[in-house]
């Protein structure tokens, strides 16, 4: 389905929560031979790509250092005023891990902005923001506030993967240069409504064994989390990547990837966007729970809307290479 909207030129009236609760550390990665450069790096990087997004209401941020970390706290702190400068600012360092927190997180920020208020959310500390410029997340705002369902979710990340699911249930709607679906996602890296996240934390029940948590993925599916709860809405550019790929969905993450990992320095990343690089990347083989079941095929009226996306227009060939 096609729905043809025009964006207004007020675009710059909407703005979000820029809400980060991380760790960074070495160790994980270690485990999985993926520690290919400084995690401190690497998340300087995602906060820097992030800064490009002239959209912030504030920047809340608590972030847990590994110890290996701890000497570098006040370069960190330096970092992130430079960038934010513009903003209000609250940083403390540990992330949240606890029901109780967020709870009086999520109802202290609804009582001075609303449910509607949308919130950039990450527990992660490697997804970079890559697009080009910011235009689209300015435009899926729009659309967000627009939207009148009480639960609204745009899915900056796993590109390919989102783009799969978003069929998955019923078919998507194009709405510019998003396509709009219902289903259900509690991942740890979305842009939500203050609504939601009210929902998430202080709605749904919360078990004695379930209040300590780090991140809340796959968390809500075994307390009462199912079915198309959220109006989702998938951009139709990548504006997201996890810094080391998605090889855990079978992704390669080499150089010759249509999806490679990230590098540093930044300016050594290179995509190809071309119309066969963007096609390549968009119908990326892989293979993850959220493909289980999943019959949807990637149509040709949204690879079209996708290249669209990207300024390229007039082109018949959209089969996937």
């Amino acid at each position: 389905m096609y729905y043809n909207i025009t964006i207004l030129h007020y675009y710059n009236r909407y703005h979000m929560i820029l809400l980060i609760s991380c760790l960074v550390t070495h160790k994980r990665l270690r485990a999985n031979n993926e520690d290919r450069f400084d995690r401190l790096e690497v998340f300087k990087y995602v906060l820097h790509s992030y800064a490009r997004i002239k959209s912030w209401t504030k920047i809340m941020m608590y972030i847990s250092l590994d110890e290996e970390f701890m000497r570098r706290q006040m370069e960190l702190h330096d970092f992130i005023h430079m960038l934010f400068s513009d903003y209000p600012i609250t940083l403390e360092w540990a992330r949240y891990e606890n029901i109780d927190e967020w709870r009086s997180w999520v109802n202290e920020q609804i009582s001075l902005h609303g449910r509607g208020e949308p919130v950039f959310f990450a527990q992660n500390d490697d997804h970079v923001f890559i697009d080009y410029d910011d235009e689209v997340i300015k435009e899926g705002l729009v659309l967000f506030k627009n939207d009148q369902h009480p639960y609204k979710s745009i899915l900056f990340s796993h590109w390919p993967e989102v783009i799969l699911r978003s069929g998955k249930i019923s078919p998507p709607t194009i709405m510019g240069r998003y396509i709009r679906f219902h289903d259900s996602f509690d991942d740890s890296i979305q842009i939500l409504n203050l609504g939601f996240l009210e929902y998430l934390f202080c709605k749904l029940p919360c078990p004695e064994h379930a209040r300590n948590f780090q991140r809340i993925d796959g968390r809500y599916n075994t307390l009462g989390f199912i079915g198309d709860r959220q109006a989702v809405y998938a951009p139709l550019r990548e504006l997201c990547r996890k810094f080391n790929g998605y090889a855990h969905v079978g992704i390669d993450t080499s150089l010759s990837s249509p999806i490679p990992a990230l590098v540093l320095p930044p300016e050594n990343n290179k995509f190809d966007m071309t119309a066969e690089g963007l096609l390549r990347k968009l119908c990326v083989p892989h293979w993850s729970n959220w493909t289980d079941n999943n019959a949807y095929v990637i149509t040709d009226e949204v690879k079209q809307a996708m290249l669209r996306a990207h300024g390229l227009l007039g082109i018949n060939d959209t089969s996937c290479i």
